[in-house]
Protein backbone atom coordinates (compact mmCIF):
# COMPACT_ATOMS: atom_id res chain seq x y z
CA UNK A 1 0.00 0.00 0.00
CA UNK A 2 1.41 3.39 -1.03
CA UNK A 3 2.03 6.27 1.33
CA UNK A 4 -0.91 8.35 0.02
CA UNK A 5 -3.24 5.38 0.18
CA UNK A 6 -2.23 4.75 3.81
CA UNK A 7 -2.93 8.37 4.70
CA UNK A 8 -6.35 8.12 3.01
CA UNK A 9 -7.02 4.94 5.00
CA UNK A 10 -6.22 6.77 8.24
CA UNK A 11 -8.53 9.61 7.18
CA UNK A 12 -11.30 7.11 6.42
CA UNK A 13 -10.83 5.48 9.83
CA UNK A 14 -11.05 8.94 11.39
CA UNK A 15 -14.40 9.51 9.65
CA UNK A 16 -15.68 6.15 10.90
CA UNK A 17 -14.49 7.03 14.39
CA UNK A 18 -16.41 10.31 14.22
CA UNK A 19 -19.54 8.47 13.07
CA UNK A 20 -19.29 6.03 15.97
CA UNK A 21 -18.82 8.93 18.38
CA UNK A 22 -21.93 10.64 17.01
CA UNK A 23 -23.93 7.43 17.51
CA UNK A 24 -22.54 7.27 21.03
CA UNK A 25 -23.64 10.83 21.76
CA UNK A 26 -27.14 10.01 20.52
CA UNK A 27 -27.21 6.96 22.79
CA UNK A 28 -26.13 9.14 25.72
CA UNK A 29 -28.87 11.69 25.01
CA UNK A 30 -31.48 8.92 24.75
CA UNK A 31 -30.43 7.36 28.04
CA UNK A 32 -30.34 10.66 29.90
CA UNK A 33 -33.83 11.39 28.53
CA UNK A 34 -35.04 7.97 29.73
CA UNK A 35 -33.58 8.46 33.21
CA UNK A 36 -35.00 11.96 33.60
CA UNK A 37 -38.39 10.87 32.28
CA UNK A 38 -38.66 7.93 34.66
CA UNK A 39 -37.53 9.96 37.66
CA UNK A 40 -40.01 12.74 36.94
CA UNK A 41 -42.93 10.50 35.95
CA UNK A 42 -42.63 7.59 38.40
CA UNK A 43 -45.12 9.15 40.81
CA UNK A 44 -47.70 9.63 38.07
CA UNK A 45 -47.12 6.15 36.71
CA UNK A 46 -47.72 4.64 40.14
CA UNK A 47 -51.14 6.31 40.31
CA UNK A 48 -52.07 5.13 36.81
CA UNK A 49 -51.49 1.42 37.36
CA UNK A 50 -53.59 -0.95 39.35
CA UNK A 51 -52.22 -2.17 42.70
CA UNK A 52 -51.69 -5.56 41.07
CA UNK A 53 -49.18 -4.04 38.63
CA UNK A 54 -47.40 -1.77 41.11
CA UNK A 55 -44.63 -4.22 42.04
CA UNK A 56 -43.83 -5.15 38.42
CA UNK A 57 -43.77 -1.43 37.62
CA UNK A 58 -41.13 -0.84 40.29
CA UNK A 59 -39.03 -3.77 39.06
CA UNK A 60 -39.26 -2.75 35.41
CA UNK A 61 -38.47 0.91 36.07
CA UNK A 62 -35.53 -0.17 38.23
CA UNK A 63 -34.24 -2.37 35.40
CA UNK A 64 -34.65 0.44 32.90
CA UNK A 65 -32.67 2.79 35.14
CA UNK A 66 -29.91 0.20 35.62
CA UNK A 67 -29.75 -0.50 31.90
CA UNK A 68 -29.58 3.23 31.16
CA UNK A 69 -26.74 3.74 33.60
CA UNK A 70 -24.85 0.73 32.22
CA UNK A 71 -25.41 1.93 28.65
CA UNK A 72 -24.14 5.39 29.57
CA UNK A 73 -21.01 3.96 31.20
CA UNK A 74 -20.02 1.73 28.29
CA UNK A 75 -20.83 4.47 25.77
CA UNK A 76 -18.72 7.05 27.60
CA UNK A 77 -15.89 4.53 27.76
CA UNK A 78 -16.26 3.87 24.04
CA UNK A 79 -16.30 7.46 22.84
CA UNK A 80 -13.49 8.57 25.15
CA UNK A 81 -10.22 8.89 23.27
CA UNK A 82 -7.75 6.08 23.83
CA UNK A 83 -4.47 7.54 22.70
CA UNK A 84 -2.05 4.90 23.97
CA UNK A 85 -1.63 3.59 20.42
CA UNK A 86 -0.01 6.87 19.38
CA UNK A 87 2.58 7.18 22.14
CA UNK A 88 5.16 5.44 20.00
CA UNK A 89 4.38 7.46 16.87
CA UNK A 90 7.32 8.75 14.84
CA UNK A 91 5.35 10.62 12.19
CA UNK A 92 5.36 13.83 14.20
CA UNK A 93 9.15 14.16 14.03
CA UNK A 94 10.89 15.50 10.92
CA UNK A 95 14.27 13.88 11.51
CA UNK A 96 13.16 10.24 11.35
CA UNK A 97 14.00 8.37 8.16
CA UNK A 98 11.29 7.54 5.64
CA UNK A 99 11.12 3.78 6.32
CA UNK A 100 10.40 4.29 10.01
CA UNK A 101 7.63 6.76 9.15
CA UNK A 102 6.07 4.23 6.76
CA UNK A 103 6.24 1.53 9.43
CA UNK A 104 4.72 3.94 11.94
CA UNK A 105 1.85 4.79 9.62
CA UNK A 106 1.14 1.09 9.05
CA UNK A 107 1.20 0.57 12.81
CA UNK A 108 -1.28 3.42 13.24
CA UNK A 109 -3.56 1.88 10.61
CA UNK A 110 -3.50 -1.46 12.44
CA UNK A 111 -4.19 0.19 15.80
CA UNK A 112 -7.02 2.27 14.38
CA UNK A 113 -8.59 -0.78 12.77
CA UNK A 114 -8.56 -2.72 16.05
CA UNK A 115 -9.88 0.27 17.97
CA UNK A 116 -12.72 0.89 15.52
CA UNK A 117 -13.80 -2.76 15.62
CA UNK A 118 -13.88 -2.67 19.42
CA UNK A 119 -15.77 0.63 19.50
CA UNK A 120 -18.29 -0.64 16.98
CA UNK A 121 -18.91 -3.82 19.00
CA UNK A 122 -19.42 -1.88 22.24
CA UNK A 123 -21.81 0.58 20.57
CA UNK A 124 -23.78 -2.41 19.25
CA UNK A 125 -24.05 -3.69 22.84
CA UNK A 126 -25.33 -0.29 23.98
CA UNK A 127 -27.92 -0.34 21.20
CA UNK A 128 -29.00 -3.85 22.23
CA UNK A 129 -29.44 -2.62 25.79
CA UNK A 130 -31.55 0.26 24.51
CA UNK A 131 -33.66 -2.18 22.50
CA UNK A 132 -34.37 -4.17 25.66
CA UNK A 133 -35.29 -0.91 27.38
CA UNK A 134 -37.77 -0.25 24.61
CA UNK A 135 -39.47 -3.56 25.39
CA UNK A 136 -39.66 -2.61 29.07
CA UNK A 137 -41.06 0.82 28.17
CA UNK A 138 -43.67 -0.91 26.01
CA UNK A 139 -44.64 -3.02 29.01
CA UNK A 140 -44.98 0.12 31.18
CA UNK A 141 -47.17 1.70 28.50
CA UNK A 142 -49.32 -1.43 28.41
CA UNK A 143 -49.89 -1.62 32.17
CA UNK A 144 -50.75 2.07 32.38
CA UNK A 145 -53.37 1.68 29.64
CA UNK A 146 -54.95 -1.48 31.07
Amino acid sequence: MGYEKKIKTIEQFDRHDTEINIKGILILVLNVFIIVSIITLIGELATLVSPLHLSPLKVVTGLILLFSIFSILITVYTISPHLNAYKKSFSFFDSIEDTRIKQDIQSQINDLEKSLKRKHQIIKIALLINSIQLLFLTYITYITIV
